[in-house]
């Protein structure tokens, strides 16, 4: 398990920058690794694509491990942690970095997929395309950017778009009632009710489209939503917990060390001592 590492800003990249520019909220850097440089964990405060220049890595995360290579592209989800290690050459890396005000402009903030994706081969040429304009840029650079990463969005949401299936609906309206009031306790025979489904129906959804149980699916929601508040509020840890439904404190703080490797004020910390150092 991945520990979460420093949260880095908007634009900002582990490795040697070479190359950057920014078109408030849409910001690109190219960035130089030194030979089997490893990169400790980390996330992301924005969603951003990485285009492989030169070398080579291996890419870890909750997922599991996957080899990234000259010409390939990827995407890495906001506020997931990840680490890569780079092989004998080193490597070169490419990255596009949107904010979240940046998309809402164009109504796609919530288009993009909430884990780390290999890239189709088309979308690779298109973030190979956004860095040759950005090479030998012009006063119109700025307009074929945008409008290129925009393609670029539409080609990952179209691609990482699940297939609408009853099973897949049945799931979006249990997502809206487990969203909907967080500190409810949730039961799998509550929330089967709610959806006038027998409660196998609803667990057999479950594990054919989400992976998991009823309950694990809860749980991991809860969690991200803690690494958010943790982030973005602050609220103490304890009314955090009840915020989440636990009443418990120490119970949620054990839930969190066992799902992250550290306790919801280490997470706090660690967040925030990034923040100064980068500021």
């Amino acid at each position: 398990m991945l520990l979460p590492g420093p949260l880095l800003p908007h634009g900002r990249f582990l490795g040697e920058p070479i190359g950057v520019a920014d078109y408030q909220g849409l910001a690109t850097r190219t960035s130089r690794y030194e030979a089997q440089q490893r990169l400790a964990p980390h996330s992301h405060a924005t969603d951003n694509f990485c285009l492989v220049l030169r070398g080579r890595f291996v890419h870890h995360s909750s997922s599991g491990a996957s080899t990234h290579a000259a010409g390939d592209a990827a995407f890495w989800a906001t506020g997931l942690p990840h680490a890569q290690v780079f092989g004998d050459d080193g490597g070169v890396c490419f990255n596009i970095s949107m904010t979240r005000e940046w998309m809402s402009r164009y109504g796609i903030e919530d288009v993009l997929p909430r884990q780390h994706r290999s890239l189709s081969q088309p979308a690779a040429g298109l973030c190979v395309r956004i860095y040759r304009e950005l090479a030998r840029p012009d006063a119109l650079s700025r307009v074929a950017v945008e409008g290129l990463a925009l393609q670029l969005v539409a080609d990952l949401a179209r691609t990482a778009r699940p297939r609408v299936t009853p099973d897949a609906t049945l799931i979006a309206r249990a997502v809206e009632i487990i969203d909907a009031d967080p500190s409810r306790p949730t039961s799998i025979t509550g929330l089967a009710a709610k959806l006038k489904v027998e409660p196998a129906v609803l667990a057999r959804a479950f594990r054919a489209n989400a992976g998991c149980t009823v309950l694990a699916f809860v749980h991991a929601r809860r969690m991200t939503r803690a690494q958010r508040l943790l982030c973005e509020t602050t609220e103490s840890v304890g009314q955090i917990a009840a915020r989440l439904g636990y009443f418990d404190q120490s119970h949620f703080t054990h839930t969190f060390r066992r799902s992250f490797g550290v306790t919801p004020g280490e997470y706090r910390r660690l967040v925030l001592r990034h923040a100064r150092r980068t500021n």
